[in-house]
């Protein structure tokens, strides 16, 4: 079934009816099924609708379209945080977190390991003050080696850029370069960790260094400086003076949904159904304003995991959710196919064609309702 031809409509507000414009897919009436279509939709009044952004962040069961992270929507982690507050000790919030863990990118899962290591150590040696066990005490305890660790792997990334450099630089090019990296040294020797604004002036000298390519390689190799996203011991030495109740939600946070702007909205992207997703907050931080076919070079397995992310927003449309989101989909589609310069060409195909027929029957209604009052309007 193609769908491709489907499009979302406006009807046009009547002055001073007090009746808002009201998107034909929106069905601000029936929350849950296609059922009761959009009959009750002009009422005369305001007709509060649910707004898009909001329908998004509380989808439950969907993965990262960057990632492989299961993201957790915002109800499910106001919950969370609800019972994180309850908890107090290590061993309570391990046995909480442990539900969670489908909802941890990879530094927090090796952070919660440690954790459920260095408690499960202390019980089984009957260590005295177990109630006094927290995260925070945890990781108090492992900054040391943590802070040493990052100092290491911070510096192995700095010495390979500089290889880069001299060796494939002009002396001019190369001084550039070696600014930026010995005040990135000076940085890390002096434990200072909040490194993005030397990081941001690589970027800067796209406007200094003519070649390009060696440019685009030292770019890449910056890209693996470990940061909270890679690195177990930047979680460490970023969060170990935080409380035990903050260290718990920091573990998930990096999962919740955020809406996503497919072209970047500070590129002139519209805040708009057709271009949104949803997006892990840490991937949506990550790629910022960058081009999507740009950012899919740092993760090429984007296409396929934008192709899973799909998939399950039509499972959901097809049993009855997810509305708002159904008739942007060909919209969605064109978008990301757009904006990653072919590189995402998901199928939509799979949607029931019980479904696309209700929208169509809708539509068809909605273009009438759109006629009626628009020629209204003309003779107001």
């Amino acid at each position: 079934m193609n769908i491709s031809g489907l499009n979302s409509y406006n009807i046009i507000p009547l002055r001073n009816s007090g009746i808002n414009t009201v998107k034909v897919c929106s069905f601000a009436n029936e929350p849950d099924s296609f059922e009761k279509q959009s009959s009750t939709v002009f009422t005369g009044k305001i007709v509060k609708q649910k707004k898009l952004e909001d329908v998004i962040r509380n989808i439950d069961g969907l993965h990262d379209p960057y990632s492989d992270v299961l993201m957790i929507s915002k109800n499910k982690f106001t919950h969370l945080k609800q019972k994180i507050s309850k908890s107090a000790d290590s061993r309570s919030m391990i046995t909480l977190l442990s539900g969670y863990q489908e909802h941890m990118f990879e530094p927090e899962k090796q952070v919660f390991d440690i954790l459920k290591e260095k408690t499960r150590q202390a019980y089984k040696s009957g260590q005295k003050g177990l109630k006094e066990l927290t995260f925070h005490s945890i990781l108090q305890d492992m900054l040391p080696e943590a802070k040493q660790d990052l100092v290491t792997e911070q510096l192995n990334v700095i010495d390979n850029i500089r290889k880069i450099s001299n060796s494939k630089l002009t002396k001019n090019s190369g001084e550039k370069v070696n600014k930026v990296l010995d005040s990135l040294q000076y940085n890390v020797h002096n434990d200072n960790f909040r490194l993005q604004s030397s990081l941001d002036e690589f970027r800067q000298l796209k406007k200094h260094i003519p070649e390009k390519e060696v440019l685009d390689e030292i770019m890449l190799a910056s890209e693996t400086f470990p940061g909270n996203a890679t690195s177990k011991d930047a979680f460490i030495v970023k969060n170990a003076g935080k409380t035990p109740e903050e260290i718990a939600e920091l573990l998930v946070k990096p999962s919740l949904i955020s809406v996503e702007h497919i072209r970047a909205y500070s590129k002139g992207g519209e805040s708009a159904g057709k271009n949104y997703i949803a997006a892990s907050t840490r991937m949506n931080n990550l790629r910022k304003s960058m081009p999507l076919n740009e950012f899919i070079k740092r993760y090429p397995e984007i296409p396929q995991q934008t192709q899973r992310y799909i998939d399950e927003i039509i499972s959901k449309i097809n049993r009855g959710g997810l509305r708002q989101v159904a008739c942007d989909l060909p919209d969605i589609k064109k978008t990301l196919y757009e904006q990653s310069n072919g590189l995402i060409d998901v199928n939509i195909d799979g949607i029931n064609k019980n479904v696309y027929d209700n929208i169509d029957s809708i539509k068809s209604k909605m273009d009438k309702l759109v006629k009626h009052f628009s020629k209204q309007k003309k003779y107001e």
